[in-house]
């Protein structure tokens, strides 16, 4: 069962990496512009925040109870997603106020309200890598099984972000707000898994 919740977290943290991303454009966009400067902007930030994501959750898995820090470090980003709609547009009216060229002003932006909740789900797949692996001998397929589906997640979480939720009654905002409430429902779900047994 927990290797079932483990697949099922890596899909939902690609899923809603890009959802979050997509939708992180719009946030931006009445304030700064839709140019290719705004996804640009974006789609630095987010690898920025992936990659050190990736590097401390590597970091983080190596430690004593690797499925704590996963159950944390997914509350953190879904408290950060919930509460962006309090956060992004006050953020964005704050900076584009300073009167800045546009582009500085995207980049700050976005480094502000995308970096660190990028970082977080950037944490969650080498955690997920250290929960599965039961033998040094499958890390290489593990670890691959387990970015592959997060790469799903992420194609899944393009396609129907923009086929289908963007223009929904929802609205930016409140859709970012329920990728929040999905990463936390999901930490809930991993933790009240029962452990899996040592052979």
């Amino acid at each position: 069962m927990m290797t079932t919740f483990i697949f099922i977290t890596a899909f939902v943290s690609g899923f809603v990496m890009m959802g979050f991303e997509i939708f992180g454009t719009r946030v931006l966009a009445p304030y700064f512009g839709d140019g290719m400067h705004v996804w640009g902007a974006m789609i630095a930030v987010v690898l920025s925040g992936l990659s050190l994501g990736y590097a401390m959750g590597g970091v983080a898995a190596d430690r004593k109870n690797p499925r704590k820090i996963l159950i944390l470090t997914m509350l953190a980003a879904g408290v950060l997603l919930l509460l962006f709609p309090l956060s992004g547009q006050f953020v964005c009216r704050l900076i584009d106020s300073f009167n800045l060229d546009r582009k500085t002003s995207t980049l700050i932006a976005a480094v502000i309200l995308f970096l660190v909740p990028s970082f977080f789900i950037g944490c969650i797949s080498p955690l997920l890598v250290k929960l599965k692996v039961r033998s040094v001998n499958s890390v290489g397929q593990e670890s691959g099984i387990i970015y592959s589906i997060a790469t799903v997640g992420s194609i899944a979480g393009t396609l129907i972000t923009a086929f289908f939720l963007i223009g929904a009654p929802l609205g930016s905002l409140k859709t970012i707000a329920l990728f929040g409430g999905i990463l936390i429902l999901n930490a809930s779900l991993v933790a009240i898994m029962p452990k899996r047994s040592k052979k």
